[in-house]
């Protein structure tokens, strides 16, 4: 059964907020002084709402365990495999300063 609408939004906006809590605190220590992380009116780094959200989404299939492991495990690896991909083949590519600068509009982090 997927989640309710209710219950993707409370999470959206949990994770919206942990978020944005553990960046402002990162960035404040380092800096030694407050520094707002969020781009928004509010306590708010949606992107990280949204990351958890589209997990939940793709991972319904694996959620109550892996009833039909044809279908599971193909959308575990393209959902998970896919993140770490792009950011090793970013990270063995953009050594050089150059080689990062070409491949901004490529491999956009």
């Amino acid at each position: 059964m997927p989640y309710s609408l209710t219950d993707t939004l409370l999470y959206f906006f949990i994770y919206s907020f942990c978020g944005w809590l553990m960046e402002t605190i990162l960035c404040s220590v380092q800096e030694r002084r407050f520094i707002n992380r969020g781009f928004l009116n509010g306590p708010l780094c949606p992107i990280y709402g949204c990351g958890v959200t589209l997990i939940m989404i793709f991972l319904l299939p694996v959620r109550d365990g892996l009833p039909n492991l044809a279908i599971a495990l193909p959308v575990v690896f393209i959902a998970g495999g896919g993140v770490g991909v792009r950011c090793g083949v970013y990270y063995l590519l953009a050594d050089g300063k150059a080689v990062s600068r070409t491949l901004v509009g490529l491999f956009p982090l």
